[in-house]
């Protein structure tokens, strides 16, 4: 084979085993790709919708490290031949390698290109009509995929439950049931139905149209999101009210599967569609209920669905909660079946609309149980209390949807779209009565033609006679009058643009002379000697607010100023590590993305610009860094990977000592993130080079502390990682360098704060080998150290969340040593106490996503103190049993391989 063949080969099997794509999917991307070479197997991807753009460039640089360290894609395939593609011999995966390797991939060969494209399709082919063609959306049992229609020559929306599942009968006719539902409801607003089948398997599948669009919460986060940036422009009013008139829609689509007696029972706007071409239509039909009775006031022609449909699925018990907490009515989240109707429908509508006026759910806590305990209560925010642009009238609206009490709703789905209706057109609103003032002023606005024509009359007549004497009397004077007055606009022209330039270089000088004020008044508060002050953060941050305030003024009046665009990137990222260090991560985030979009936006107009580039690594260091915090390990990875590419630029540019700090700094954040997805070689190699690099770097007195307290950090890296390979003596040595590291640090600045930190968390990493080893008498005294400090640290800075975080993990592995002493009380207490900690700091925190591994690493370790034989400690353990695995699955998605994962297993 090629090299071209074999590298697109080695990225799709890569893919599969890195979970970013399925088999099947691979298959389908094999296929276009032998149809056409001069696409990669990447780009193909992406087209057909498996990966993403970021997913795609994070593979290509996977697939280039394995080539680089096999010395060709043939060798790295070689490599791998006989690892777990996650598929048998017998797949269509394992048989697409040997007909690579084969060579079978010319369609002039005696296979033939057709017979070749068949057997690949062969386990996407769903009897002789249907053919797979990507996964489309997958669900707690069923799967979407796109489909192609052979005899009509479409593409299609077909649904099977999950090869997966559990198929027990009630499955299987809540399925079919779904199935004839969905079929039997023929409205613009409800997806049309095809057919049903039934798999070689016996399990059945039903084609539905294949809507192209884009889910309502899909478009109403992004209109809210681009509202809160201020970026809708003049077309803002516009798409609100087309969110309006789709939430109209579904409402008359739901209003008339209540004529057919169908109940939805799970209304949200991720089961409502909008169509490229105005279609909204209402999906997931999943959970309906078919009820025994309708109106009589049902026309013949269109009869309930017949009583033996609801017979396709077993009715719901007593008692359970089916739905989406967050949008369900009160009655729905207490269980109470008997009472759901269709004014619990009109509710998820009003919660739908509660969504499109907000931008989020009525119950949005994190937990589901937090939002069902809410949904009972029926207690929520009001929408005007979290978007003060809403208008009285649409809020009253969603409140009587949502009302509390069934019976003080809109009593049909159709009567909250014709309020909504009468609200778009103008008109009053059953959910709001008006004054006298708002009917007079509702009426001049209907009849505007009528009023002006009106008012001009009235005018016309009253100052006709005035005006006509007027100008009679002033004709004379007006020749002489006009000469003067411009005369006098000459004059104060000439005055105003003296003026005006005076006043610009003056807003010029005072605006670089408050900068370099601001500017030194925000290095003063971030300097170090004011983090030895206990309980001062929360004013810090408060006086660098009043500064980022005056300089965002300053910004304004001045967009196009170079020097002060790079003091307002430097004064947002210490803005930002003053939030972080508070544990405020939300505020954080926003100051350093700000700082990191300002950033790059310069660099963009200046691309060889050395200062530029210096300070755009620089923001990339803390922008990864809180990409880290919001969303795990493997989405930040790209950004780091970016991160130390820009820094080996600036070293081409100027190789200054600075430069080289900032590189080290860089390969340190990407090995870090290698440590945390399991790649413990790849993250030793980048701790190893920024180590090194830094020992040859020679800094300035004002910043030679830096180089031994980065070093100290590349050699816990070090340490961490030969700890997860088991290497104990690699892990004492490195541990041990990291102390010395920090103690020279520590003479080179002593009293400072962060390197006093730093050799603390190099002594809890020493503590971490030793109880590895099973030396715990030498673990048990550095921990008890280790927490003696941050304990302490804690009590004197409470606003710094990294003494608490530290302070649990030090007790977590204390809970560790009292069990290996069979001290199983402390164990329990210990275990108990940190396990609080990291409760309290998710609520504190709760977009800081490193603290689920520690987290779930304290779950496992209070699960051992339970004593088996105790039946007290039965529920405890089943409760603490079940958080645990919600939590590891969190951590599996984020980082499958994390050594905390692994040892939690």
């Amino acid at each position: 084979m090629s090299d071209s063949t074999d590298r697109n080969l080695l990225y799709g099997v890569l893919a599969v085993q890195l979970d970013y794509i399925r088999p099947e999917q691979m298959l389908s991307a094999a296929n276009y790709w032998m149809l056409n070479k001069k696409c990669s197997m990447g780009q193909i991807l992406v087209e057909l919708g498996s990966l993403t753009r970021e997913d795609c460039d994070f593979l290509d640089v996977v697939v280039d490290r394995h080539v680089a360290r096999t010395g060709s894609p043939s060798n790295s395939l070689s490599a791998i031949q006989e690892s777990s593609l996650g598929v048998g011999k017998g797949d269509a995966v394992t048989e697409l390698v040997s007909r690579f390797q084969s060579g079978k991939t010319n369609p002039s060969q005696q296979d033939g290109q057709e017979t070749f494209h068949q057997g690949l399709v062969a386990s996407s082919r769903l009897g002789p009509r249907f053919d797979l063609v990507r996964s489309l959306a997958k669900g707690g049992l069923g799967e979407v995929f796109v489909a192609h229609d052979q005899d009509l020559d479409r593409e299609v929306a077909l649904k099977k439950i999950l090869d997966s599942s559990q198929v027990s009968v009630d499955v299987r006719q809540r399925f079919i049931a779904e199935a004839k539902i969905t079929g039997g409801l023929e409205h613009p607003g409800v997806v049309p139905v095809h057919g049903l089948g039934t798999l070689p398997n016996g399990q059945p599948y039903y084609v539905m149209r294949l809507i192209r669009g884009r889910s309502l919460d899909e478009t109403l986060h992004e209109y809210h999101k681009q509202r809160e940036m201020g970026k809708l422009g003049s077309d803002g009013d516009r798409r609100f009210r087309a969110l309006i008139r789709a939430i109209m829609d579904a409402c008359y689509a739901i209003g008339y599967a209540h004529s057919r007696g169908v109940l939805h029972r799970d209304i949200k706007p991720q089961n409502i569609m909008l169509g490229k071409y105005g279609e909204t239509l209402v999906v997931d039909w999943g959970l309906a209920k078919v009820l025994g009775s309708v109106p009589e006031s049902v026309m013949l022609s269109e009869l309930p669905m017949e009583e033996g449909r609801s017979g396709d699925s077993e009715p719901t018990a007593m008692g359970s909660v089916l739905g989406t907490p967050g949008y369900m009515s009160p009655e729905q989240a207490m269980g109470r079946i008997d009472e759901l109707d269709r004014r619990s429908d009109v509710f998820s509508l009003g919660a739908t609309l509660y969504a499109v006026l907000t931008g989020r759910a009525p119950y949005c806590a994190e937990k589901r149980f937090e939002n069902l305990e809410a949904a009972k209560r029926g207690v929520f925010d009001k929408p005007r209390a979290i978007n003060a642009d809403i208008s009285r009238g649409l809020e009253a609206i969603c409140l009587k949807a949502m009302a509390f009490r069934s019976a003080d709703r809109y009593t049909t789905a159709v009567d909250l779209a014709e309020d909504l209706e009468s609200w778009v057109a103008g008109d009053a609103v059953k959910a709001l009565p008006e004054t006298i003032l708002q009917r007079g002023l509702r009426w001049a606005r209907r009849h505007q033609t009528a009023v002006a024509s009106a008012l001009v009359l009235l005018l016309v007549a009253s100052s006709g006679l005035l005006l006509a004497n007027w100008a009679i009397s002033k004709q004379r004077d007006i020749a002489r009058k006009e000469r003067d007055i411009a005369d006098q606009l000459r004059i104060v022209a000439e005055d105003k643009t003296e003026e005006a330039n005076q006043s610009r270089l003056l807003a010029e000088s005072n605006s670089h002379v408050s900068m370099e004020i601001l500017d030194q008044f925000v290095v003063s508060l971030a300097d170090d000697k004011w983090a030895q002050v206990p309980q001062l953060e929360s004013e810090r941050l408060r006086m660098v607010d009043l500064a980022l305030g005056r300089f965002i003024e300053l910004q304004k009046a001045s967009p196009e100023d170079e020097q002060l665009k790079a003091r307002m990137v430097e004064l947002l990222m210490r803005s930002a590590n003053l939030y972080r260090i508070s544990g405020r991560d939300e505020e954080a985030f926003q100051n350093i993305d700000q700082a990191f979009q300002l950033a790059r936006e310069r660099l963009s107009l200046y691309p060889d610009d050395t200062a530029k580039l210096a300070q755009l690594g620089d923001t990339m260091v803390y922008y990864n860094e809180a990409v880290l915090n919001r969303s795990g390990p493997k989405v930040a990875m790209p950004g780091a990977v970016q991160g130390v590419a820009i820094a080996r630029r600036r070293i081409e540019l100027s190789n200054s000592p600075v430069a080289q700090l900032a590189l080290s700094m860089a390969l340190a954040q990407q090995a870090d993130l290698y440590q945390r997805l399991g790649d413990f070689q790849q993250a030793i190699d980048l701790a190893t080079e920024g180590e090194e690099l830094l020992r040859q770097t020679k800094l300035s007195a004002a910043r030679a502390v830096y180089a031994p307290l980065i070093r100290s950090e590349h050699m816990m890296l070090i340490a961490g990682s030969h700890l997860a390979l088991k290497r104990f003596d690699e892990a004492t040595l490195a541990a041990s360098q990291a102390i010395e590291l920090a103690e020279e640090a520590i003479e080179l600045a002593p009293g400072m704060v962060d390197v006093e930190n730093y050799q603390q968390l190099a002594l809890l990493m020493q503590a971490r080998v030793n109880l590895a080893r099973g030396d715990d008498a030498a673990a048990q005294e550095q921990l008890e150290g280790c927490l003696e400090y941050f304990q302490q640290r804690a009590k004197d800075f409470t606003e710094v969340t990294l003494y608490r975080e530290q302070s649990a993990e030090i007790l977590r592995l204390l809970s560790v040593l009292a069990m290996h002493r069979d001290a199983r009380p402390l164990a329990r207490q210990q275990a108990t106490q940190s396990l609080e900690t990291y409760r309290q700091l998710a609520g504190d925190t709760p977009i800081n996503s490193k603290l689920l591994p520690l987290q779930v690493l304290t779950q496992f370790a209070l699960l051992q103190t339970l004593d088996p034989n105790q039946q007290q400690d039965t529920a405890y353990r089943e409760e603490l049993s079940q958080e645990l695995a919600r939590d590891r699955e969190r951590l599996r998605g984020e980082s499958p391989n994390a050594p905390e994962w692994n040892q939690s297993q």
